[in-house]
């Protein structure tokens, strides 16, 4: 009998950038006062019954130690609606979690070109409440960047509602048509 061949060793684990998911409460709606204490309220009682929320979130690449950045995307008239904002820092927001997802095995110039990709595809007029918005556009990233997606909580609530739909996406779908 032939000797046994040694086990050959496991792939390695990447070693591209660590990938954090940043969940928030969504704290102003631009009513003008500050509603932060009852959506954070608003979302305890929702999450603990069905674990769906208001939620915003963001994408932290840290690139090393000392230089994390943190990517989400939301509504502008022009360009981009990919931005950056300080990590658990934002705005209109109140930190709820961090959630691991992963090293990514690209590399930091990988990781760029992907997030520059995006930055060219999610043009801030087409941000949709329940349909393109700024969860949904973290799942596209985390899948981008090959790394594990956020958990199906984070957008439940717009997914819930998405086949529905919203008053505003009937509005928008109304106006396209007039054009």
């Amino acid at each position: 009998s032939a000797p046994a061949s040694p086990a050959a060793p496991p792939p390695a684990a990447p070693s591209g950038p660590l990938i954090t998911l940043h969940v928030y409460d969504v704290t102003d709606f631009g009513v003008g006062y500050d509603i932060s204490r009852q959506v954070i309220a608003f979302n305890r009682g929702l999450f603990s019954s069905f674990e769906v929320g208001i939620f915003h979130a963001g994408v932290a690449v840290c690139y090393s130690g000392f230089e994390t950045v943190e990517y989400s995307f939301g509504w502008c008239d022009a360009g981009t609606g990919v931005y950056t904002c300080a990590p658990r820092r934002a705005p209109g927001a109140s930190f709820r979690c961090a959630i691991d997802c992963g090293r990514t095995p690209l590399t930091r110039r990988q990781v760029a070109a992907a997030i520059a990709r995006m930055a060219r595809e999610w043009d801030g007029a087409s941000y949709a409440l329940l349909h393109r918005n700024c969860c949904s556009f973290c799942d596209a990233l985390c899948d981008r960047l090959r790394v594990r997606r956020p958990p199906a909580w984070v957008n439940g609530l717009a997914d819930a509602f998405a086949p529905v739909g919203a008053p505003s996406d009937y509005v928008t779908g109304k106006l396209d048509a007039l054009q």
